[in-house]
């Protein structure tokens, strides 16, 4: 009875879904760093040093940022207004609220198929942009090009496949993985 009660909530929740609050204008607000500047200049500084070793060969140093949010939900709108990324999130519960945006889709699972999907994504390459924000594809076509004439991001693109199938391994049978596009 309980479950079905839920069931009933949930169903009429998402048959008239309430109008989202307006975002709460804040002034003055910092983000507060997990660590601080300083240390986090060490961490790299030390990775760097387990690089040149060759202890690892590939490490992505990273730190939280956090700050007061009076209105999550309202917030989010705005992100989903500003941002046109394909993979949003917006995570919440009694402790916390996590929302965010990524141009990249971590990991696809299909269930029918038993299949997984990684696409790896990395680099600071602007896309190919007209003054006025829209895609100017005479020069983002020109933008790819030189990227896949380029041995060097070649080589860094190679290297995060080479990552993301080590990790599809662990949980893969042998002989299952393969690489569709590069």
């Amino acid at each position: 009875a309980a479950l079905e009660s839920r069931i009933e909530d949930i169903r009429a929740q998402c048959t008239s879904p309430k109008r989202l609050p307006d975002a709460t204008q804040v002034a003055n607000i910092t983000a507060q760093p997990s660590v601080s500047d300083q240390d986090f200049c060490q961490i790299v500084r030390d990775l760097k040093e387990f690089v040149v070793k060759g202890d690892i060969f590939h490490v992505l140093p990273s730190r939280r940022f956090t700050l007061p949010c009076p209105s999550p939900l309202a917030a989010y709108k705005e992100l989903k207004q500003s941002n046109p990324s394909p993979y949003m999130f917006y995570m919440q519960d009694e402790l916390f609220t996590l929302f965010g945006a990524s141009p990249e889709s971590a990991l696809k699972y299909e269930t029918d198929t038993n299949q997984i999907e990684i696409y790896p994504i990395a680099g600071t390459r602007r896309r190919g942009k007209r003054p006025n924000g829209e895609i100017d594809f005479d020069l983002d076509s020109r933008i790819e090009l030189e990227l896949r004439s380029d041995k060097k991001e070649n080589a860094e693109h190679m290297m995060l496949v080479d990552l993301a199938r080590n990790d599809v391994a662990r949980i893969s049978q042998a002989g299952t993985r393969h690489v569709a596009d590069l």
